[in-house]
């Protein structure tokens, strides 16, 4: 899977999930991300791998940034959260 791919879902994710609930209504972002989910969750078993090793690596490369500690905590969940693990 294309790494610029990856990251327009873990971008399209991340909006959803940290985005204030002014921004958007939370139904929507909770079935968006549900949706989303459902299609990660149809990656066979190499580009799952794939995905979530990308998802650490990001995590990773962003740990040691004070301002991206959300993000961060947001990135370490998502592979339990989305059913991935």
């Amino acid at each position: 899977m294309s790494k610029v791919l990856m990251k327009i879902v873990l971008d399209s994710l991340a909006f959803f999930e940290l985005a204030d609930d002014s921004a958007i209504d939370q139904d929507v972002a909770v079935a968006q991300m549900e949706a989303i989910a459902a299609n990660l969750r149809q990656l066979n078993p190499q580009e799952r791998k794939e995905f979530l090793s990308f998802v650490s690596e990001q995590a990773e490369s962003l740990r040691r940034d004070p301002t991206a500690r959300r993000y961060v905590s947001f990135l370490d969940n998502l592979p339990e959260a989305l059913s991935l693990n």
